[in-house]
């Protein structure tokens, strides 16, 4: 995924970063221990990861219109960073979630010939509390153009991602095992000062 998203950026000006920007969705499922010889089912998604972050003692406190988006810049060293995005009287708030959720991607990856990449990708959840897990999977990563406002038309960049993943972790301190689906898309291209 630092492919994914590491080529993501594009040329930097006068101080100021041109960021890509897609809107990320967490879709898990599968079962905790809960007992002796007994499994509960588990769901894990972006309202999850949410409710994890705001009962952590951080400071931060997501409502309904949060939206989990992963950022990549022209530039920066090492991976993506996932950020949650939240407006809030037609200001938008963004809070770095890096510490917390975080992507690396396989060295070895293959192209086809549309540009179309295809990787395996790991995804590091913590909430400090006893929720966490970590996933990896088959990665598609779609090619295209992106455009924003104020930095037009990008050709080339990705423009959308499907991991299918497995992997374990923790629901409440008990071990637990998930599958799913990690999607990207919605892409924008914006400037940071």
């Amino acid at each position: 995924m630092l492919s994914l998203l590491g080529t993501l950026g594009i040329t930097a000006a006068n101080a100021q970063t041109t960021n890509v920007v897609l809107v990320a969705n967490i879709n898990l499922t599968g079962f905790r221990q809960s007992g002796e010889n007994t499994a509960a089912p588990v769901r894990v998604t972006n309202r999850d990861i949410f409710t994890a972050l705001n009962a952590t003692s951080n400071g931060v406190s997501f409502g309904r219109s949060a939206q989990l988006v992963v950022v990549s810049a022209e530039g920066a060293e090492g991976p993506p960073v996932f950020q949650v995005r939240e407006k809030v009287g037609g200001e938008t708030t963004i809070t770095d979630v890096s510490g917390n959720l975080s992507l690396s991607s396989s060295d070895v990856e293959v192209v086809a010939r549309n540009g179309t990449r295809y990787t395996i990708v790991t995804f590091s959840f913590d909430d400090g509390a006893g929720d966490d897990f970590t996933v990896s999977g088959f990665a598609t990563l779609r090619r295209g153009r992106v455009n924003g406002r104020g930095v037009g038309v990008l050709p080339d960049k990705t423009i959308g991602a499907a991991v299918q993943v497995s992997g374990t972790g923790h629901v409440g301190g008990e071990n637990a095992v998930f599958k799913g689906v990690i999607n990207a898309g919605g892409p924008k291209a914006e400037i940071q000062d």
